[in-house]
């Protein structure tokens, strides 16, 4: 009963992961489509990945890292031609760790689209998103320059994220705002 009712929380918090930028990618893709065909072709593909993913994984409880970060490229690709290079990224992982290591679906993803959804950034001055490992953590890291929304976040997707990991083993994520850094710590979880 205890594993069924786990299954059933775990269940509804997979069924929240609905990105919101589709509607602007179509939004983006319309413009392309006159602008430039040949990047417009490129940008239907990406997007055609990032939701077979979505569709794909959604009944998994975990995937390799090396999964995830593909899935999370075409997520970037998107989300650059949108925003016109005001947004670096720096991924800093080895061979084993990506091959190795288990992570929720869609995790990275909502963590990139937390930052850029809450941080006010420019061509001159950048939204940079770094992704490493430290120990056995995987640490997301990006500068803060906090927008000021119209309504205040309702922090589903960090909530979903540490219910996620809280059902899978029992792991805990760690979050650290500071003046100038948002800092994500999620456990590495290794095959």
């Amino acid at each position: 009963l205890m594993r069924e009712n786990s299954e059933a929380k775990y269940e509804a918090l997979r069924n929240q992961i609905d990105p919101h930028f589709f509607f602007n990618s179509l939004s983006v893709l319309t413009n392309l489509v006159y602008k430039d065909p040949d990047i417009a072709a490129d940008y239907i593909t990406q997007l055609a990945k990032t939701y077979r993913y979505i569709l794909d994984k959604k009944f998994e409880n975990m995937v390799s890292l090396e999964t995830e970060l593909n899935f999370l490229d075409s997520y970037l690709f998107l989300i650059n031609i949108r925003h016109q290079d005001s947004i670096k990224i720096d991924i800093n992982l080895d061979t084993a760790t990506c091959k190795n290591c288990l992570i929720p679906p869609a995790t990275l993803q909502m963590l990139f689209e937390n930052a850029i959804k809450h941080t006010r950034f420019s061509l001159s001055d950048p939204l940079i998103i770094s992704l490493k490992r430290d120990n056995d953590w995987l640490i997301i890291t990006n500068n803060l320059n906090k927008k000021q929304l119209v309504e205040p976040s309702s922090g589903v997707g960090l909530e979903n994220i540490r219910k996620r990991y809280e059902l899978i083993d029992e792991n805990y994520i760690i979050v650290k705002e500071e003046k100038d850094t948002f800092t994500v710590k999620i456990p590495v979880i290794e095959l």
